[in-house]
């Protein structure tokens, strides 16, 4: 088989990528899409990322497809790291990525040890019972924030060391940290944040609530990185 040109593999590549002037998105459903996602790590990424690709884009229309028609979904999934994808594809997101997410739980496990907060061996008891106190929080008070959660729940407040052999050693909070692995989990969603678009003091909602029809087990895990790969 001939390989194709590099200068050829490029031009592909911005085409899919919507960067080419004559292959600009139409809107931001689209363009998440075929992109495999916005990267969203920082909150004002995925608006200059549709910037460089939308025509007219207007920041508006990535707030609607977020907040209010729930078309795109603020999502844990490649690299561990935040993205924006279609909320059609979170489900494949989800499988494919989910091996990643256990990993993560087991890290967040073994700091609960560290703490003190739980003894050897029982740290997914701990996390089911820290779970639940979230959820019970939020289907108290509806949607919080990561500080408005500590109030009502004061033992996420706790301080969870990471890297203790290490010369950049600290500690993160249980709160943010806990909730941050429950959206990865597929638990929790992250909603409209607090303050402008570049606020990262986002209101944590239960997913079965934001979007109730939604079923992130639907795929299976090889059919879903199939599925992804060929999109």
């Amino acid at each position: 088989m001939t390989a194709i040109p590099i200068h050829v593999a490029n031009q592909l590549l911005i085409a899919k990528q919507h960067l080419a002037p004559e292959h600009v998105g139409s809107d931001v459903l689209s363009v998440a899409r075929d992109i495999g996602g916005l990267h969203a790590t920082s909150p004002l990424s995925p608006y200059l990322s549709l910037w460089a690709r939308v025509k007219g884009f207007k920041p508006e229309s990535l707030d609607t497809a977020l907040y209010s028609d729930r078309h795109l979904l603020r999502f844990t999934c490649m690299r561990a790291t935040l993205h924006v994808v279609p909320t059609s594809l979170a489900p494949a997101y989800f499988q494919a990525t989910k091996r990643r997410q256990r990993s993560s739980g087991r890290q967040l496990g073994l700091m609960l040890v560290r703490a003190g907060l739980c003894a050897e061996g029982t740290e997914g008891p701990a996390l089911e019972r820290l779970q639940d106190l979230v959820i019970e929080t939020l289907r108290q008070h509806g949607p919080l924030t990561v500080e408005e959660l500590k109030q009502q729940a004061p033992e996420l407040s706790a301080q969870l060391p990471y890297a203790t052999d290490k010369p950049y050693a600290g500690t993160f909070g249980l709160g943010s940290r806990l909730v941050s692995w429950m959206c990865a989990s597929g638990v929790l969603v992250r909603g409209r944040p607090r303050g402008s678009r570049r606020s990262n003091l986002y209101e944590y909602h239960l997913l079965r609530h934001w979007l109730p029809g939604l079923d992130l087990e639907a795929p299976a895990p090889e059919a879903a990185e199939v599925s992804l790969v060929r999109s």
